[in-house]
């Protein structure tokens, strides 16, 4: 590479690279880094292809990153997760008012839309006495064209889920579940499939286990009429719940997310 021009380089390899690739690349030497890191077109097709949301609910976040759509990248792209040992701590947070975006999407790889895609904000407060379980349930309409007999395997095999976790009051991103989660139970009946993905991390108060799990869940009915046009009806929750089942009330979930946004460990590229 090293003796192509700067214009074939930046307008035929790199945007054919994905982002890890990228990042890889970047700390080969300080002049890959120099042509990589300033592209923030380039990243921002990156973060569009990897996390098919709406763009324009992170555009005003984004512009604020020193980096750009590149330190959105960094930030997000290694999921979090927390390993159950004696080292592990929870960190205490005593702090003003601050504002949590979550961004959830469900969509089918290869499409270059979410079939689902939501944004909600929430604030976080130290001495926050609100009732209220974190869940946030929606009613789906899922098309899925062709036979009816094989939606099932080809919903499976294709969907993908997305919850992003924005720290709009310190400018900072974490990904509770990013591209490379994998469903850890998937449940199917003659018309029904339902696939829940889970992340585990520390919880910070008595009243549920010392772990806690972040939980995706998406149960679809398929439409059995003998007219079947493709439409689905289904249902997705995300939500939080202690490692015996018991719901965390959102106010402790909001604690607990914000200590992972803050102290949390990511999976490694």
């Amino acid at each position: 590479m090293n003796n192509l021009p700067p214009e074939i380089i930046d307008n035929h390899i790199l945007p054919l690279l994905d982002g890890v690739t990228l990042t890889a690349l970047s700390s080969v030497s300080s002049e890959y880094r120099r042509l990589i890191i300033k592209k923030d077109e380039l990243w921002k097709n990156i973060c569009a292809s990897t996390w098919p949301f709406s763009l324009p609910d992170i555009n005003s976040f984004v512009s604020t990153f020193p980096g750009g759509y590149r330190s959105f990248f960094s930030d997000v792209f290694p999921s979090l997760h927390s390993s159950n040992n004696n080292n592990s701590q929870v960190h205490s947070i005593d702090h003003p008012p601050m504002c949590i975006l979550h961004l959830i999407d469900m969509y089918l790889e290869g499409e270059s839309h979410p079939r689902f895609s939501m944004s909600k904000s929430t604030v976080v407060e130290s001495n926050s006495n609100a009732d209220g379980y974190c869940a946030f349930p929606h009613l789906l309409h899922v098309y899925i064209p062709g036979n009816k007999e094989l939606w099932m395997d080809y919903f499976q095999d294709n969907l993908r889920l997305n919850w992003i976790v924005i720290n709009e009051t310190q400018n900072c991103a974490r990904s509770l579940f990013g591209p490379s989660s994998k469903p850890v139970s998937i449940k199917r009946t003659s018309n029904t499939i339902e696939v829940v993905c889970k992340n585990v991390m520390l919880g910070q108060c008595k009243d549920y286990t010392e772990m806690v799990k972040c939980y995706m869940k998406v149960k679809i009915t398929c439409n059995l009429d003998s007219n079947y046009n493709g439409r689905n009806k289904g249902r997705l929750e995300v939500g939080m719940e202690d490692m015996n089942g018991k719901r965390v009330l959102a106010r402790h979930a909001n604690m607990i997310i914000l200590n992972a946004i803050l102290n949390g460990e990511r999976k490694k590229f």
